[in-house]
């Protein structure tokens, strides 16, 4: 069935609409982990939950690198060239970041183990400070440029990714279908589209966009280690342990970034 990638891309275009119209303060509504929360309803097995639980953990550290490198990348202060050199410097970001995304996606995948899986987790979880530093006074709204070539490119992307996951599941290779699933298609579109403009907006897109973006991340680990602790109970108890605790780390995001919102 091809309904999953069909509402996969539906559900991606009406959240990159959102942003582009209600500005980057709308990312907020991105730190509710609905996919997780729909894989552990839907994952009656109590091995294939714990499995789940995991890759997710491990690969949550494919988005926070991606936000990490182009956190450093736009940490210039502003001074970058408008022409020419600012246009390698954001090509050569970006093929860091997918050669670094391929590489760690190839490493979980392969060399899975346990303590991979938790130390890996582990790793994001702190990494992901690093995204939050240097934080903006005050969310700005920059609208993201809609042209047919960013949307036509984009979508793309996305259909070859989502395509991809259907495929690994009908194909019963679970463990990567969620790892792939861990690739940061939203991250991706916007700072694509920041990088495409004026170098100098560019930097103050690029940060806000790592800065909201990286605030999915801890909700996700939440319910995650949460899940992961109460293993041993009932689906049930785990599920209800995991909600407060979700609710909440977002509580605290909120309550932390309120003021620049």
């Amino acid at each position: 069935m091809w309904w999953p990638v069909i509402f996969g891309i539906l559900a991606f275009n009406s959240v990159l609409a959102i942003v582009h119209f209600a500005g980057p303060k709308s990312i907020v509504l991105t730190w509710i982990p609905g996919r997780i929360l729909v894989l552990v309803i839907s994952l009656a097995s109590v091995d294939a939950l714990q499995d789940m639980i995991r890759y997710t953990w491990a690969s949550s550290i494919i988005p926070v690198t991606f936000l990490v490198i182009f956190h450093t990348a736009s940490s210039y202060n502003g001074r970058l060239p408008r022409f020419g050199k600012a246009n390698c410097h954001w090509a050569a970001t970006w093929i860091v970041s997918v050669v670094t995304m391929a590489v760690t996606i190839v490493i979980i995948g392969i060399f899975g183990n346990d303590i991979l899986y938790l130390v890996t987790g582990i790793i994001a979880t702190l990494l992901n400070i690093v995204n939050v530093t240097c934080a903006p006074q005050h969310i700005e709204k920059n609208e993201i440029k809609f042209t047919p070539t960013y949307i036509v490119g984009i979508n793309v992307l996305v259909f070859g990714v989502l395509f991809g996951i259907h495929e690994l599941i009908g194909a019963g290779e679970l463990v990567w279908a969620g790892i792939l699933s861990n690739i940061p298609l939203l991250a991706m579109a916007l700072i694509a589209g920041a990088t495409c403009i004026d170098s100098k907006k560019a930097v103050i897109s690029i940060h806000q966009h790592v800065y909201m973006l990286s605030y999915q991340i801890w909700p996700n680990m939440a319910i995650l280690s949460a899940l992961w602790v109460t293993r041993k109970q009932l689906l049930f108890e785990r599920l209800c342990i995991s909600l407060i605790a979700l609710i909440i780390v977002i509580s605290i995001q909120y309550l932390f970034i309120k003021s620049k919102l």
